[in-house]
């Protein structure tokens, strides 16, 4: 049976056998290993990811980046404020002079200026002991406490004997 377009029978044929062969073909592949396409199909696929890779990096730290940058930038626009706010705190004279009072102990014409020192603490006078630096110093004075006299260690002499 030849089709009008076709000069020869075998046209007919390849076209039963290329449908019965994608058809068997699907069935065939599942056993064996991928063919040439798979394999060149996978590989295009991995050279994407791997060119993906790096921008998506790059991106993700430079969002963290932008994120911290923001929050620096809130930080310092409360600073700001706040100085603002302590700006117009110098810009009234009545701060400055309280100021003035308190950190210089200035007092304003005609005023007499009182300073208030405090008696109510008593000189305590500390004795001085010399504290030893050595291990034979540290060992002479536990030998001196322990009898109960008060060290005295010579850390002068001591030093001269040994060097």
């Amino acid at each position: 049976m030849a089709l009008p377009g076709c000069p020869s029978p075998p046209c007919d044929d390849r076209r039963v056998s290329i449908a019965e062969g994608s058809a068997a073909g699907a069935d065939q592949t599942e056993g064996q290993p991928m063919s040439g396409r798979t394999l060149i199909l996978v590989a295009v696929f991995m050279a994407l990811a791997l060119m993906l890779a790096l921008p998506v990096r790059s991106w993700l730290s430079q969002r963290t980046e932008l994120e911290s940058l923001s929050v620096d930038i809130d930080k310092a626009s409360f600073r700001v404020q706040e100085l603002q706010r302590e700006q117009e705190l110098w810009r009234s004279d009545l701060h400055v002079a309280a100021q003035a009072r308190i950190r210089l102990n200035m007092v304003s014409p005609g005023e007499a200026g009182l300073i208030v020192l405090d008696t109510q603490e008593e000189d305590v006078v500390t004795p001085t002991v010399d504290v030893p630096t050595t291990w034979w110093g540290h060992l002479w004075q536990s030998v001196e406490s322990s009898t109960g006299r008060p060290a005295q260690v010579a850390e002068s002499a001591s030093s001269d004997a040994s060097g």
